[in-house]
């Protein structure tokens, strides 16, 4: 006959209240499919909702990344495809659900931009650290959005400063002579909200033309 040790309930009890009270914040915390999004109905709603399939990409999945621009993360999206006509800092088209790139509409805090001249928007100008979130939207919405909007719809949203206050720093390396910098705030003054971002990026990039061409025909294309 195994006796009781005293106290030995009492003790049960503190462990468990301390495993229930340990485990709310993993039970409170928002899960990926109950993120609120808004691209896919113009108005806030559980992405768990929505009748389109919405991708999300956080700023933490970019800091996580290591990815230098935004072409570069829109292209690591199945159904994303993007056409360059260079290197950094060179225009680029972005294609969804075989349209062409004049059917998929880029918009930045709910506001369309593109070229004048060109016709596509001008990713290769958004720094990555000035970036919140990116919400992408394959499919057909131009019943929303009207017909630049056939193949879908990517909504970029920058950081703003009603959130807490914040302040990042940011360097790096890479191949072909690739280094970036950049700095930011995030502050609220004076009832006014302000984010501001610096960033500095350059490539020597490669040639892909044959350098030993003869006539002197070589024509570096970076």
């Amino acid at each position: 006959m195994r006796g009781r040790v005293p106290g030995e309930e009492t003790l049960k009890r503190s462990i468990i209240a301390a495993l229930v009270v340990a485990a709310a914040p993993f039970a409170l915390a928002q899960s990926p499919e109950d993120a609120v999004v808004v691209t896919a109905a113009r108005l806030p709603q559980a992405r768990s909702q929505t009748l389109q399939p919405v991708k999300i990409i956080t700023a933490e999945d970019i800091a996580q990344s290591g990815q230098q621009t935004v072409v570069e993360t829109l292209q690591t999206l199945g159904g994303v495809e993007i056409a360059s006509n260079g290197g950094f800092g060179q225009p680029s088209s972005v294609f969804m659900r075989g349209a062409n790139s004049g059917h998929t509409l880029v918009l930045v805090d709910g506001m369309r931009i593109g070229s004048a001249t060109l016709g596509t928007t001008a990713l290769e100008n958004i720094p990555l650290s000035q970036i919140e979130r990116i919400e992408v939207v394959p499919g057909e919405l131009s019943s929303l959005y009207g017909s630049d909007a056939i193949g879908g719809v990517i909504q970029i949203f920058t950081k703003s400063g009603k959130y807490a206050p914040a302040t990042s720093v940011g360097a790096g390396v890479g191949t072909y002579g690739t280094r970036s910098v950049s700095g930011g705030v995030n502050r609220t003054a004076s009832n006014t909200d302000f984010s501001l971002t610096l960033g500095y990026l350059e490539s020597k990039g490669f040639d892909a033309t044959k350098p030993t061409a003869p006539f002197g025909q070589h024509n570096p294309d970076r």
